[in-house]
């Protein structure tokens, strides 16, 4: 399975669209790429593996406060099938034995984003979102600090803050 952090709201349809529009706010945002390329995380498909790919998310260099994150995770077969091809490349996350999870969809362009684009609405529309809270977010980042998995220093000051601020 891989699986791809959103913001849940872009994804919400509005009036002026068409039932199966999606939004371009969705696919400009949460579809950003970055030289034809999108991140994923991998994970087997269960609840505990899944929050594997929110800590890794949560601890990424650029965060600096944990929030409320919503994951769409895919079967990667899926993808294959429909052209989307994946490259490994180690991913940003203080977490060391997660990075080697990270793939980027690689060869990216309007078609393959439209397609990827379709698929996430389809799982999103039959609400097959994994979600999880600002507190158990940061109660899995304390978790894997406590474990040694996470080295503190390892983390943005900011976010070190408010982990500590939030006790």
């Amino acid at each position: 399975m891989l699986a791809r952090k959103i913001s849940r709201s872009k994804w919400a349809s509005k009036p002026y669209l068409k039932p199966d529009a999606i939004r371009a706010d969705a696919v400009t945002n949460c579809l950003k790429t970055t030289d034809d390329r999108l991140s994923l995380w991998r994970c087997e498909d269960d609840q505990q593996d899944v929050d594997q790919v929110f800590l890794a998310l949560a601890t990424g260099s650029k965060i600096s406060k944990i929030d409320t994150m919503h994951v769409v995770v895919l079967p990667e077969k899926e993808l294959e099938e429909a052209g989307l091809l994946t490259e490994a490349e180690g991913g940003d996350t203080a977490v060391q034995d997660l990075q080697s999870r990270h793939v980027d969809l690689v060869c990216l362009d309007l078609d393959k984003l439209g397609t990827l684009a379709r698929m996430l609405a389809s799982r999103i529309k039959n609400s097959q979102v994994v979600s999880r809270s600002e507190k158990q977010i940061k109660t899995l980042v304390r978790e894997a600090v406590g474990e040694g998995r996470v080295q503190q220093d390892d983390l943005s000051e900011q976010l070190r803050q408010e982990l500590t601020a939030s006790n």
